[in-house]
């Protein structure tokens, strides 16, 4: 079909890496155990890579006026244990951040935790938690759910709630967190970095950032 990539999103990523074979894979998506883009090179060979991964924390710290240094001894609350959650606990442990993963399934918080040297702990306890900040990493709130929640209610403790979903741009999390008076961070910003990454390793090409934000920024226009 003459295709020359894919964008690959949940819950396919972990998936993803494994059909394409971690030799195949840059060094960083094999730590994080997930892939989001694939090429496909002429001679038909796959290869992986993970956009995630610094996408997400630069949206994260723009949206804080910090570098991701700063992040070191923050307390983070990770909703989720999937292949983007992978991505983010992978960047904030890097940054030294004091990271707890909260996920429905216990038992998938705790094998994640261990691979990071960080906690785990069920997806209901972060409502009652003391993080700074929280992550939401999980499809809960996606369209068409748009009036689902991976909280019922954002703790005290929490500063910053970060919503990797941007389908909506607003989900009911992002609109409990300006309701209690936190800062929301839509995964808007992010969606747009790991984009213009992917877009750059399958054209070689600079990719036009301003032009995608104007595309991106558009209400009367949503995304598929």
């Amino acid at each position: 079909m003459d295709w020359h990539g894919l964008s690959v999103t949940i819950p396919h990523k972990e998936n993803a890496l494994a059909y394409v074979g971690e030799a195949n894979c840059e060094e960083l998506a094999r730590r994080i155990g997930a892939i989001n883009t694939i090429v496909f090179d002429a001679d038909g060979t796959l290869k992986g890579y993970n956009t995630d991964y610094a996408a997400a924390i630069d949206a994260l710290c723009e949206a804080m006026g910090i570098s991701r240094e700063q992040l070191a001894g923050t307390t983070v609350a990770v909703l989720g244990a999937g292949g983007a959650a992978r991505a983010i606990v992978a960047a904030l442990v890097h940054y030294r951040a004091a990271v707890t993963i909260h996920n429905r399934t216990l038992d998938r918080a705790i094998r994640l935790a261990e691979e990071f040297s960080c906690s785990a702990a069920k997806l209901d306890a972060a409502a009652a938690g003391e993080a700074e900040i929280i992550v939401n990493c999980t499809s809960v709130g996606m369209r068409p759910n748009v009036n689902d929640s991976p909280l019922r209610a954002v703790p005290a403790s929490a500063k910053v709630v970060f919503d990797t979903i941007y389908n909506p741009v607003e989900t009911r999390l992002l609109r409990q967190a300006g309701a209690a008076g936190r800062r929301a961070v839509s995964g808007l910003e992010m969606f747009l970095r790991q984009a213009v990454r992917q877009f750059e390793i399958w054209t070689a090409r600079t990719a036009p950032i301003d032009a995608m934000r104007k595309v991106l920024s558009r209400p009367d226009e949503p995304l598929a």
